[in-house]
Order: structure tokens, then sequence, then C-alpha cells
């Protein structure tokens, strides 16, 4: 039989273990409906740095941008968004 993570894991692994689902914990219990769920997920995104697609007039590599309504994305105007992680423009278009 397979070893479980609690088996493999050293104990700072399993301390960011514990972390990660006391925050998941608390997403839920503010995250009662999709709308709460929808708020909280903008307040956790505005907290890392985040700001409205919308707010921005121009972007550049390593901006953190989020789109909060979708339908920016199906209208047919054409979004640039760019990805932290990979410094790269991704362009979404209908």
């Amino acid at each position: 039989m397979e070893k479980t993570l609690w088996e493999i894991y050293n104990d700072t692994q399993l301390a960011e273990l514990e972390t990660l689902t006391a925050d998941y914990k608390n997403f839920l219990d503010a995250g009662k409906t999709e709308r709460e769920c929808v708020t909280e997920v903008i307040r956790l995104a505005e907290k890392e740095g985040y700001v409205d697609l919308n707010q921005k007039d121009t972007l550049q590599a390593g901006d953190k941008v989020a789109v909060s309504k979708l339908r920016f994305l199906s209208d047919g105007m054409p979004v640039d968004i760019i990805s932290q992680k990979e410094k790269r423009a991704v362009t979404a278009q209908k």
C-alpha cells in the first residue's frame, strides 16, 4: 500500500499543508454563496497586489491584473493579460 502524505511530508511541509487547509476553510466560511465567493476572490486578489484590468491604461510584463467579469472576454473585445509567472503576454479574443 502506498504511503499517505501524512507519512511522507516533513514537519515544514505538514505546517504548510495546515496553513493551506486553514486558508481554504476560511475561504469557504467567507463564501457561502456565489456572490460572496466572488467578493472574497476579489478581496484576496487585491491583497496580493492585483488590480482590475479595466483600471489600467497600459500593461507591462509583470503587471498583476485580474478580470472580474468574464463578459469582457466574450464581448469580442481583445484582452491582453500578462502572465506574472511566465512574463509573457496572453491574448484572448472571441
